[in-house]
Formats: structure tokens, sequence, C-alpha cells
């Protein structure tokens, strides 16, 4: 008799050693799971659970008391029960949590039950909104993926639930928030919590509706807005930092959290290496294979900083800092500005037409023709590299006669060819070593560039305001395409691509022609010759950066796709023009593909 054996079990949980009570709430589980048809629960039960959660119990009680309530909870649905029972629980759900160890094993299970409980009013318990999300906000940092998961997907669920209650919480505490939130987002490896992040992020900012200004007092810092100043300001330090390797208390606030995530902790080994004294504090170290590279995390960063901008009173905030930092001489300044003004634009809460002039004027900047002199006072992440080059240049001028003229503020590529026609002796290794420094600096600076143009571009095509020449837009996305060979990152310039072509789709004279045929043709590149895995998962970089251009471009038309872009269906059925078969009709095959 199933309900025999089930209050047998009841009866040995309510003894005081904790192995008979985890014995027999282990029986019960598997007493659960194995009668699907048991749905005669006592009021009793779901009490004797509850008052197991508690962190005076031990670790492995507490942690299957949780299991059972959640499968009770499953199986009879959460409206089975009286109120003031699961109310009950989630009281002490809510009171045992902030106790628990980081590495406790009921904490997932905790989560789940305040998900399934949270936005209920039947249920809901006396704890402040703040306190709830403090609770949360630490877990989110957890060492365990499933946990900052979970601690997420409950963060959103609370704050869902109490979207009318968010303008009584103070400023001062969303606006800590955002901090947290936002250096998550920086050091958080996994792309998909980092969705979740962002997701969070943007909830928050939008139900928040910081205020900058103060109403009785016209463009002058309100209470919050100097705190709300500071935070922009710290925001964008991190997301302009050129180095996200190692990170320390001097860069984030909630550092002491954040070093939770125990899979980036690393050492101080690379100043140990270079002689200097180990560093007593820990850091947080980012990246690692299967990480985020950081011209994502920028991109991020970048969408944050959108949000946090764009829904706050005062209208003009956007400009005044994309203003300030596009005259930088640094890739990361304009690149962070590139990316502000396209999210700023995506997100279209606060249309600005500077933006769209600032995209069509930056759009057509080329960075060609670029010397050693030139590099130095435009990007100050390579000025040193220049310089090296530059004192390199000088002592080989004076060593070779051959050498005339201001070298310094001839093109690279210029300076190489110079360079090269230089007699070369077995035992010059300056000039070999200056050749390589400029060969090497020339590359890093095309890689940058073209990154600063796709970035532009992107503005232009979110903006909708091309300039005259559409080869200022084409030109980086299709080298972009080409040569990135990050898969998120290439993803995204295909997109932008295919927004391109796209918009261009009424055009006359238009392009899309001329850009699907040569995207179709990248994708058969050496086909001939490959093997039949090669042709169904393409590793080459080339290839796949065409095919994420087309699958985007198609995502987009839709059932138009042959319509608009009559090139793309001859490209991907003239290999079957050739067919000579008599019992196959070519003209219904074309028909069917």
């Amino acid at each position: 008799n199933v309900q025999a054996v089930a209050g047998f079990l009841a009866q040995l949980i309510r003894e005081k050693e904790w192995h008979i009570q985890h014995g027999s709430l282990l029986g019960f589980k598997y007493l659960l799971l194995g009668d699907p048809a048991m749905k005669a629960f006592s009021d009793d039960l779901v009490e004797l659970f509850g008052n197991l959660v508690s962190a005076n119990f031990d670790d492995d009680v507490l942690s299957c008391a949780v299991e059972n309530l959640i499968l009770l909870i499953e199986r009879m649905s959460v409206n089975h029960f009286p109120a003031h029972l699961l109310q009950a629980v989630h009281e002490r759900v809510w009171a045992v949590l902030p106790q628990l160890d980081e590495l406790h094993a009921s904490i997932p299970n905790c989560l789940r039950i305040l998900t399934m409980l949270c936005g209920r009013a039947a249920y809901e318990v006396d704890v402040k909104l703040e306190d709830k999300l403090l609770v949360l906000m630490k877990l989110a940092c957890h060492p365990s993926l499933h946990v900052r998961t979970s601690a997420i997907a409950t963060y959103l669920s609370v704050v869902g639930s109490k979207l009318g209650e968010i303008g009584g919480v103070p400023q001062s505490f969303w606006l800590d928030q955002c901090v947290f939130w936002y250096e998550l987002v920086l050091i958080e490896q996994d792309t998909a919590v980092v969705k979740d992040v962002l997701v969070l992020f943007e909830v928050v900012v939008k139900e928040a509706k910081f205020k900058v200004q103060d109403s009785n007092a016209k463009k002058k810092p309100g209470p919050d807005g100097a705190k709300y100043t500071e935070h922009l300001n710290h925001f964008l330090q991190l997301a302009i930092l050129e180095d996200y390797s190692q990170l320390t208390s001097r860069e984030l606030t909630f550092f002491e959290y954040l070093q939770m995530t125990n899979v980036l902790m690393g050492g101080a080994s690379d100043a140990k290496k270079k002689g200097k004294a180990k560093s007593n504090e820990a850091k947080l170290t980012f990246g690692y294979s299967q990480g985020r590279a950081p011209i994502n995390v920028r991109a991020d960063l970048g969408y944050c900083l959108a949000l946090y901008m764009s829904f706050v009173d005062d209208k003009n905030l956007v400009n005044t800092k994309v203003e300030e930092l596009l005259p930088k001489k640094s890739f990361c300044c304009k690149l962070v500005a590139y990316n502000i003004m396209k999210d700023v634009m995506e997100i279209g809460h606060m249309p600005s037409p500077a933006l769209s002039q600032h995209a069509l004027a930056h759009v057509q900047i080329t960075y060609k023709g670029l010397s050693l002199s030139e590099v130095e006072s435009t990007f100050q992440e390579v000025a040193h590299k220049a310089r090296a080059a530059i004192l390199g240049l000088s002592k080989l001028s004076e060593a070779t006669s051959g050498l005339s003229g201001d070298l310094q503020v001839v093109p690279l590529k210029e300076l190489l060819k110079t360079l090269s026609q230089v007699p070369l002796s077995p035992d010059n290794h300056e000039l070999s070593k200056l050749i390589n420094d400029v060969d090497c600096l020339e590359a890093e600076l095309l890689f940058m560039t073209t990154r600063l143009r796709t970035a532009a571009a992107a503005c232009s095509i979110v903006s909708k305001c091309m300039p005259p020449k559409l080869n200022f837009v084409i030109q980086p996305l299709m080298e972009s395409v080409r040569i990135e060979t990050d898969a998120t990152y290439q993803r995204k310039c295909a997109l932008i691509l295919a927004k391109l072509i796209h918009f261009c789709k009424d055009r006359s004279p238009s392009p899309n022609a001329k850009l699907v045929k040569n995207l179709c043709a990248r994708c058969v590149i050496g086909i001939e010759s490959a093997s039949k895995e090669q042709v169904v998962n393409p590793s080459d970089t080339v290839q796949l950066g065409a095919l994420a251009a087309l699958e985007e471009t198609v995502q987009l038309f839709g059932g138009e796709s042959f319509v608009h872009l009559p090139m793309l269906r001859s490209r991907l059925t003239s290999s079957l023009s050739n067919v000579d078969d008599p019992e196959c009709n070519t003209e219904d095959l074309l028909q069917n593909i």
C-alpha cells in the first residue's frame, strides 16, 4: 500500500537523528518518482517538509526536503495547496537562502521554489524588494553556471512581479544594481548568461526611470544626479579599457562578489614573472578558450551604456558623451562611441538627428595612408610601437646612406617598400627587426581600422543616413565577414551586411546583385576538392562569413528572398542546370528547390 509506506516514511522524518531524516526523505522522493499516480497528500506532509527548510537542519536533510517540496508542487500544481502552507514555505526559503554556504546543494532548488511562488499574492511574504534582490544578486556570480542562470531568472521573476513597486524604491539602490550587472557583463564568460543579464539590465533601467536633473532647478543635478553621473563615468572607463585580461578591486566596485565566480579566478603570476613583488590581491582573469572575445564584451558594454543613457530625463546626454569620445586619440574610445550610437538608434527611445550626422561623417573616414607620425597621434593603443619604429628608423637612417627624406611621414606601405630595397647584410639585424615591426604595425592597424569602419558603417545603416558612395559602407563589411575569426562577432558583421542588402532592395542602381554574387562565390571556394565532411560542415573563415551573411539576408527577406534577390536564386540553382537525366525534369527540380 503506497499510502501506508508514505505514512511510515513521514513518521521516520520526524525522528531527531539526521541520517534517519535524510534516509526517509530519500525514500519519499523515490516513492513520488516511482508512482506518478500518487496524488493523495495531507497538509501535514507539506508542513513537515516546510519545517525542515531551515539552516538548523543538516545540509543533506535541507536539500532533500526542498527537492521533495518541488516534486509535490509540480505534481499537484501550486493552487492545490492551502495558501498559508506555501506562504510559510516561501518565507522560510527567503530566510534560509542568505544563510547557506555558497556551495550548498539546495540553492538551485530554493531558487526554483522562489520562481514558482513569486508574483502570487496569496503566497506573498513580508520581505522588502531590495532585500530579496540583494540576496539574488550575490548568487548571480556563483561558481556554478546553473546557479547563476537560476539566480538571474529568479531576479527577473521577482522584478517582473513587482513592477508597480520599483518607483518606490530609492533611485540610489537601482543605480548600484546597474553597476553590479554592468560589471557582471564585463567578466561573465558564458554568452547565454550574458544575454539574460542584458535583458535584466534593460528591465531595470526602463522601470527605474533615472532622473539626472532636479525638477525644481532646470539643468541642475538632482539628489541622485551626481551618483548617476559618477556611475556613468565608471561605466565608460571600463568600456574603454585596453586590456580586460586582469581586473582588480581598483576597476570593479563589486569585486568581492564577482570573485566568487572561481572559473575566472587567477593569480598575479605575470607580475611575478616580471620580477615584481607578487600582489596579495587576487585578480579576476578574463577570458579562456571557450570564453567571450574582448570585441564582443565591448559591444555588450556599449549596449548597456546605450540603455543607461537612453532612459533618463537628460535627452542630450547621449550626444554629449559621444561627442566626448569620438575626438579621442583612441581606438577603444571611438569603437565604444560607435557601439553606443548604433544601439541608441536601434533602441529608438530617444531619436537624435545629431547622431545620424556623426554616423554620416565618420563612415567616410578610411584611415588610409597613415604614417608612423600619424599613427602615434591617432591611436594611443599602438603609439608605443610607432615610437619604437621611429627610433629604429632614425638609427638606421644614420647608419645607411641609401635612406633619404623624412620617412616618418611616409605611408606605412611605402615605408615598407623603401626598407625592402635597402641592401640587407647578414649582420644587419636592426633592419630586419625594423621591417618586421613596421609590417606587424601595419597589419594591426588594418585590423583596428577595419573594425572601426565596420562599426561606423553599422551606425550609418541603422540611421539610414548613407554616404553618396556606398563603397564606404560595403568595403569594411565585406572585409569583416571575410577575415573575422570570432564566430559571434563575424555573425554580427554578417547581420549588418544583411541589413545593408535589405536597405538597398529598392535602390537604383542597387549593389545587391554584385554583393550576393560575391558572397555565393565565397561560399564555394575550393568546394571541388573538399571532402563531404568539409562541404557539410565548413570550417574556413571566408566560407563561414559568407554563409552567415546569406543566412541573415534570407532571414530578413523571408519568403520574398527570390523576388528581391534574383541573383540568389540564379546562383543557388545554377549547378542543377546541367542535370542531364531523362527521368528528371530540370524545371520541376528548380521549382522545388
